[in-house]
């Protein structure tokens, strides 16, 4: 190992991060700020990665060999029974962030997950990267058996950390490049070929029965026969209903005047009881209009659209509605009082 690194643990935390250099007496804290992070989700990345680089260095931070620790209020945890993979997913693919890493322990009767925000590791690893720091591994806070960062059980945590290396959410392919593979969650793609089968065998049967029907030659026809036109087959229409909307994944933006902070401070919470779980918010200065102003997508059902406009009617009071095809999210709620 380079002789010129110190080892190092970063313990986030969803306030923050804390960085601890073996032989301190302290740590150093970089604490969120609302204006880069807020509900644990990154909603300015450029700043975020600018008040890091400040951090370090004013803290003099470099040339670490990390172990990069996710904290107990970090990280999304759930027990599942053997063999049910499909749960799994479910409960992965339901945390609402671009970017999900996660771990699967394994034991005898079940397996425990645990997920967070992958876009917090990379942002932190990318800027420490730069300042000659490479990264041994990404452990869950409960391999370490402890729940929260202690000064007086450092030395514990880097022997533990060290021996825990091969139980990395993310596999570090050396310690002098820091390449890995990171374990994501796949997204299945639903499958058209058992709706098509049926659809290609029938179009088959009526091309038989045409070119039958057309090559027989009529046995001595009467010169005075009336000629009847034969009835057109038409090959069936296949309706394909359309499908129903996920709102747990369904994108949803809110913009805010800092006048009314107080006011959206729960608005976040409100939407993941109703299952909305995909929700953004971010504070903006400088919002213009004189009224609050609700933008879905159009081809939204109309019963989404009711619910969404009461909930923040009822919130906000007067509120306009608008529609746009070209969105990219399937709501926008601007809010300036």
């Amino acid at each position: 190992m380079d002789i010129k690194k110190n080892s190092a643990i970063i313990w986030l935390s969803k306030t923050g991060f804390l960085v601890f250099i073996k032989g301190s007496n302290s740590a150093f804290n970089f604490q969120f700020t609302a204006d880069s992070v807020q509900y644990f989700d990154i909603v300015n990345e450029g700043k975020l990665t600018t008040q890091i680089e400040e951090f370090l260095a004013r803290s003099k931070i470099s040339n670490l060999w990390i172990h990069f620790v996710v904290g107990v209020d970090a990280i999304q945890e759930k027990d599942f029974e053997i063999n049910h993979d499909e749960d799994i997913e479910k409960f992965i693919d339901i945390i609402p962030y671009e970017q999900v890493l996660f771990k699967k322990t394994f034991s005898e009767k079940s397996i425990h997950v645990a997920a967070f925000n992958g876009d917090f590791f990379r942002i932190i690893s990318n800027v420490l990267e730069k300042h000659n720091s490479i990264f041994l591994s990404v452990l869950p806070y409960y391999l370490l058996g402890i729940n929260q960062f202690n000064i007086a059980d450092a030395q514990s945590i880097f022997k533990k950390a060290d021996s825990l290396k091969r139980e990395s959410i993310i596999d570090f392919a050396d310690h002098t490049e820091n390449n890995y593979s990171v374990s994501q969650p796949t997204k299945k793609e639903k499958s058209s070929l058992p709706l098509l089968i049926p659809v290609f065998g029938g179009l088959i049967v009526i091309l038989i029965i045409m070119i039958y029907s057309t090559s027989k030659t009529p046995v001595n026809p009467s010169p005075n026969a009336a000629i009847i036109p034969s009835k057109a087959i038409v090959a069936p229409t296949l309706n394909i209903p359309e499908s129903t909307i996920d709102i747990k994944k369904m994108k949803i933006v809110i913009n805010y005047s800092p006048e009314i902070t107080d006011k959206v401070t729960s608005v976040k919470e409100n939407l993941i009881n109703l299952s909305y779980l995909n929700v953004t918010i971010i504070e903006k200065s400088g919002l213009s209009g004189e009224v609050n102003t609700i933008t879905f997508k159009s081809n939204l059902p109309i019963s989404i659209k009711d619910e969404m406009f009461s909930f923040f009617e009822e919130k906000f009071g007067t509120l306009q509605s608008k529609e746009d095809s070209r969105m990219e999210s399937a709501i926008e709620i601007s809010l300036v009082k």
